[in-house]
């Protein structure tokens, strides 16, 4: 919020710059959504569209409204990591150590869980989870 609101403020009248804010969080965290849906199911689905029941929640209420835009990133980030388990290692890191680097201050511990958490695929195997790469098997490293 911090850093996207008092730009667009220079644009645009301060609560309209506010409201446009919570219409983003409301996209990022329903476009993640659907996306880990897409990602993990390998099709689109209406099932993704229940995160709309779920988007009026108590900690928007509380207005913790940087935390609700960090889950939405931590959700496409999510989704994104899953869709590129068929990348070398070496590019994953690359690429997930450039979005902790930009993101570092909205959803810093799901990104450090996701850069730095190497396990987690084999551990996915092992438990016969196939990743969301539309049934194709994890790969190795």
């Amino acid at each position: 919020m911090d850093l996207i609101v008092p730009p667009l403020a220079r644009l645009m009248p301060l609560d309209l710059a506010g409201k446009l804010f919570l219409v983003m969080i409301f996209a990022v965290m329903a476009g993640g959504a659907a996306a880990l849906n897409r990602v993990l199911h390998g099709r689109w689905s209406l099932w993704s569209l229940a995160v709309f029941v779920m988007l009026y929640n108590r900690i928007l209420l509380w207005g913790f409204l940087n935390y609700l835009f960090g889950v939405g990133l931590a959700l496409a980030a999510l989704a994104f990591w899953l869709s590129a388990m068929h990348w070398p290692v070496w590019r994953r890191v690359l690429v997930s150590s450039i979005w902790r680097s930009r993101s570092i201050s909205a959803i810093s511990p799901l990104s450090v869980s996701m850069c730095c958490c190497w396990p987690a695929p084999r551990s996915l195997r092992s438990s016969g989870w196939s990743a969301g790469c539309h049934g194709a098997p994890l790969p190795d490293g």
